[in-house]
């Protein structure tokens, strides 16, 4: 029992500096449809700039549960010297175990200058316009 008790502990102080470094933030982003039949979501980009590790997922209005986003792809561009790069990332969708589409948001710096999500099953799309107004005061989470 010894052995086991002190091996545990070995484990454990190896294990202590990595998780002690793990600093996950999250960035959350209000969006809306903004027309007849108006939809609503928010999403929740966390990462780990340590571990290099990020994840996302959409929360919509009424909503029981979230929507997984997988990373697809992100193409930042130089659009003028000393600016922040714009940038494109989009991600999957994945629900019921499937890639069922995909959402692609372009950004410079702070500014959100478009979403669009692309339904794979129907090939139908939508634009959202960025909300930051939605955004509760605690930044944990859109109001509707």
């Amino acid at each position: 029992m010894k052995k086991k008790l002190s091996q545990l502990c070995a484990v454990a102080v190896i294990l202590l500096p990595a998780v002690a470094h793990c600093e996950v933030s999250e960035e959350i982003y209000c969006f809306d449809s903004n027309g007849t039949g108006s939809k609503n979501f928010g999403l929740h980009v966390l990462y780990d700039d340590a571990a290099k590790w990020s994840g996302a997922f959409v929360k919509y209005r009424g909503a029981k549960s979230a929507i997984t986003l997988v990373s697809k792809n992100e193409e930042p561009e130089e659009i003028s010297p000393g600016r922040p790069d714009q940038v494109t990332t989009t991600w999957y969708e994945v629900y019921g175990g499937k890639i069922t589409g995909e959402y692609e948001m372009m950004s410079q710096g702070a500014n959100i200058y478009s979403m669009i999500y692309k339904n794979y099953g129907n090939r139908k799309q939508i634009s959202f316009i960025f909300d930051p107004e939605a955004l509760a005061k605690n930044g944990s989470e859109c109001i509707w």
